[in-house]
């Protein structure tokens, strides 16, 4: 019993800290391979460009211009055309989903995460005088839930899934992930909220637009 009280009391005395990652994150893990393929978004655009010149694919020869500015934002393009209701635009946004897709995918698909997986393997020191208390990622790829399954062996995403990749496994009792812009591996539908979830958690994924890109 005092061992118990003594493990809640050094809980309640820990620091919640959490984590909030974007494409930087899966850049340096790149970078550390001494890799010189980029994943950021000027990166992924001139990828995409190069697929539309190449291949010469007439629905997005409107996109051109736009994606050749500096500052082209492939997201901001996507929910711009889908937002119109036109059917032309909204093939517009389908193609560019597909290619932002693919050029993600290519760049990260032989990727092993080892600074996340550190990071989160940090956490287990028991004198850390710190306590994870969720990560939020605005990436789409897996490669953090690649670095939390090798620590954890398995994952969670605060939200019930209808089915995961053969290499995930769902575990309830670690911190959770939030995936803010939706993920490759979700599939475009209606999320399902688990019962227990706080109000909190739930508000702050209903309150965000999810570009879900996957079939």
């Amino acid at each position: 019993m005092k061992k118990l009280i003594n493990k809640r009391q050094r809980t309640n005395s820990l620091k919640k800290v959490a984590y909030l990652f974007g494409t930087g994150a899966t850049q340096a893990e790149i970078s550390l391979k001494g890799d010189s393929t980029g994943v950021l978004m000027r990166d992924v655009k001139d990828g995409i460009l190069r697929k539309i010149e190449k291949d010469k694919i007439r629905v997005l020869e409107v996109v051109k211009n736009e994606l050749t500015s500096e500052h082209a934002d492939i997201e901001h393009l996507i929910t711009l055309y889908e937002s119109t209701g036109i059917p032309k635009h909204e093939a517009i946004a389908k193609y560019l989903k597909k290619l932002f897709k693919e050029e993600i995918q290519e760049r990260t698909k032989r990727l092993k995460p080892k600074l996340l997986s550190a990071l989160v393997d940090m956490h287990q020191i028991k004198q850390l005088p710190e306590q994870l208390s969720g990560i939020l990622t605005l990436n789409y790829e897996d490669i953090l839930e690649k670095a939390i399954q090798e620590v954890h062996g398995g994952i969670d995403y605060s939200i019930e899934m209808k089915y995961m990749h053969s290499f995930l496994e769902e575990k309830k009792s670690i911190a959770p992930i939030l995936k803010l812009h939706g993920s490759f591996n979700w599939k475009n539908e209606l999320l399902e909220f688990p019962q227990n979830l706080s109000s909190v958690t739930r508000n702050m994924i209903l309150s965000v637009r999810l570009l879900i890109l996957s079939s």
